[in-house]
Parts: structure tokens; C-alpha cells; sequence
């Protein structure tokens, strides 16, 4: 599994030398996400999330359990 989710080398950002910097499309390329098992969702994005994928929360430390929405 990936470490930081999808992040390799994290920075800090600084307005003045990245100030041209942008965001570029993978378009259908997912390949960046092939060794993650799992992602943090925002409590507002768990009613749209359930509609496609099972939800997990942890109950317990050493333990999983199914959230049901």
C-alpha cells in the first residue's frame, strides 16, 4: 500500500516559487492508485461513496467493521 495515499515526495508549498504551478489531468489513467487499498472519506462524502463501494470504519484498533449508511 502506497504511503500518504497518492503522495510520493509531499512539499510544502510556497507562494512565490510555485506560484506557475498547476494541476494536470491523468485523464483515464489510474495507475497512480494501483496500490491503494483504501481512501479517508469526508463525512459528507459517505452517501454518494456507498452508492458503489462498501464502507469500513474502524470500530477498534485491530479491528474493522462495516458502517451502514
Amino acid at each position: 500500500m502506497a504511503s500518504l495515499l497518492f503522495y510520493n515526495k509531499p512539499i510544502v508549498l510556497n507562494k512565490v516559487e510555485h506560484a506557475d504551478t498547476r494541476i494536470k489531468s491523468s485523464g483515464d489513467d489510474y495507475s497512480f492508485a494501483a496500490k491503494t487499498n483504501s481512501v479517508i472519506l469526508a463525512g459528507v462524502e459517505f452517501a454518494v461513496a456507498a452508492n458503489e463501494y462498501p464502507l469500513y470504519s474502524p470500530k477498534q484498533v485491530d479491528k474493522w467493521c462495516l458502517s451502514h449508511f
